[in-house]
């Protein structure tokens, strides 16, 4: 079951989020610090509340087993067409439960969530390294927009 994350799920999602950042520290040790996740209980607390930061938690048996957090962005460049999009900023199953299709199923909702607001598009980023995500993503039909390059001075 798919429901909109509350205070009570908190502990649960700073785990999975966690776990996530755990993913990022192997492949990027050199920008992500290690014991320090995305966001803490204090920042969830006020993105739970944010009408345009909605977080999708996945329940079965009682038990939070993946979320999906999102953000309504509004273009307001004034070189570039105004359009609502939909990022994904975080998506994450906890691992006895991957490979078994929730991922993709929070993504469709994902998808079915900007549907329903009219978003021109989902936007996400993944990291170079991040094999499996990036995998999935493909499979549902995300193609790279733009590439971030780097050369690393120190």
């Amino acid at each position: 079951m798919i429901r909109k994350a509350n205070f009570s799920d908190i502990d649960d999602i700073l785990k999975l989020l966690d776990l996530v950042h755990d993913v990022h520290v192997n492949i990027r040790e050199d920008i992500f610090i290690k014991g320090i996740t995305k966001y803490n209980k204090d920042e969830l607390k006020v993105i739970i509340n944010d009408p345009k930061r909605p977080i999708y938690v996945y329940v079965t048996d009682n038990k939070l087993i993946g979320y999906i957090f999102l953000i309504i962005e509004e273009e307001t460049n004034a070189s570039l067409v105004k359009r609502t999009e939909v990022y994904v900023d975080d998506l994450c199953v906890a691992l006895e439960y991957q490979h078994q299709g929730i991922a993709t199923i929070l993504m469709d909702y994902a998808y079915d969530f900007a549907k329903s607001i009219n978003a021109y598009a989902i936007t996400l980023n993944v990291w170079n390294g991040n094999d499996q995500a990036y995998l999935l993503y493909e499979k549902l039909g995300y193609k790279p927009r733009k590439t971030t390059m780097e050369k690393i001075i120190k």
